[in-house]
């Protein structure tokens, strides 16, 4: 188990691309999470430490998916739909033995339980969390580094719904 989760920690620090950029967008996202967490929470009458925690978990997915990445720019949102078409049975059963798969996976999953606790209803949340993947890789497809990845939409959904 130890052997396993150490895998998975050097993928992640493999895969995620970390920059000056990230910690940006994390530190910008976690100050407007404190300044308009209670307003919001008085103006919704949403549960307190939950909403501040999906604020925060929030900010944790923008800055890991919408920093400059370190990849190619060669990407564009017409070959992402293609590579929709493209995705078989064999690599989305790979997707479970896959260290990026599940890091894709449990990074939505504090959203997905943050949130639904925050509001107590769970179709509202469950809109955000099919929609929210869908922006990220679309937006992913302009930002220099980045790439859509269809597998990645997925893997996030499964997080946030299993959240």
């Amino acid at each position: 188990m130890l052997g396993e989760l150490t895998r998975v920690w050097q993928t992640a620090v493999r895969v995620t691309p970390l920059s000056s950029w990230t910690f940006l967008i994390a530190g910008a996202g976690a100050l407007v999470s404190l300044l308009f967490w209670r307003p919001l929470v008085r103006a919704t009458g949403w549960r307190s430490l939950p909403t501040l925690l999906a604020m925060l978990s929030l900010t944790g997915i923008v800055a890991l998916t919408l920093g400059p990445g370190i990849g190619s720019d060669d990407d564009s949102l017409r070959q992402c739909v293609a590579e929709i078409g493209e995705l078989s049975l064999r690599q989305l059963r790979w997707l479970r033995h896959s260290a990026d798969g599940l890091l894709n996976v449990a990074m939505v999953v504090p959203f997905g339980l943050t949130a639904v606790l925050a509001v107590r209803r769970v179709w509202p949340i469950a809109a955000v969390v099919l929609a929210l993947p869908l922006v990220i890789e679309v937006a992913q497809t302009v930002i220099p580094g980045r790439h859509c990845n269809p597998i990645d939409y997925l893997t996030n959904v499964a997080g946030g719904l299993v959240g």
